[in-house]
């Protein structure tokens, strides 16, 4: 939906297939797709690809955290240990934003996204947390809902996009 802003209708086979069959579709529909050239302004050494560098949903704005200084920052803003993860963000294997309201800017809570390993050599992002101020636990639905927005703009994206965990 992202990539067109159109749903897409499913084969009516895919509809009984099995987890296999649908992540070895998925697999092979990314190999088909065109490998993204990053512009000009790439990342520069201490900073990272966020590959989506914010996202408002709803009542909140999530903005990427892309170098250990915004990390450092964020902890120490929200009372958590989300700075000592640049070495995560760095190999590829996070991506962290800081969750604000959209009116206000006021933070109200981390999201980290992981690229997750499968056995059979598949990496896939995964919702990995969200922690309120001093990793208090975020259940207000409607931020739980734009969560998944942003992991699912995630999944949309080609995987050639993606720096490979080191």
């Amino acid at each position: 939906f992202f990539a067109t802003g159109t749903y897409e209708t499913a084969e009516p086979g895919l509809l009984k297939a099995g987890w296999p069959a649908l992540l070895r579709r998925r697999k092979e529909w990314a190999a088909e797709q065109a490998p993204v050239v990053l512009p000009d302004g790439a990342p520069t050494a201490d900073e990272w690809d966020p590959y989506i560098r914010r996202l408002e949903w709803g009542l909140y704005r999530f903005e990427a955290l892309t170098n250990a200084a915004q990390l450092q920052e964020e902890g120490e803003a929200m009372q958590h240990c989300v700075g000592t993860y640049p070495e995560f963000c760095r190999s590829g294997l996070r991506r962290i934003y800081s969750v604000r309201e959209r009116k206000s800017g006021r933070r109200v809570a981390t999201f980290a996204l992981e690229y997750a390993h499968y056995g059979d050599g598949m990496l896939e992002w995964i919702y990995d947390q969200i922690s309120g101020l001093k990793n208090a636990s975020i259940e207000q639905p409607e931020l739980i809902c734009a969560a998944d927005a942003l992991l699912r703009a995630y999944l949309e994206l080609p995987e050639q996009r993606f720096v490979k965990p080191v």
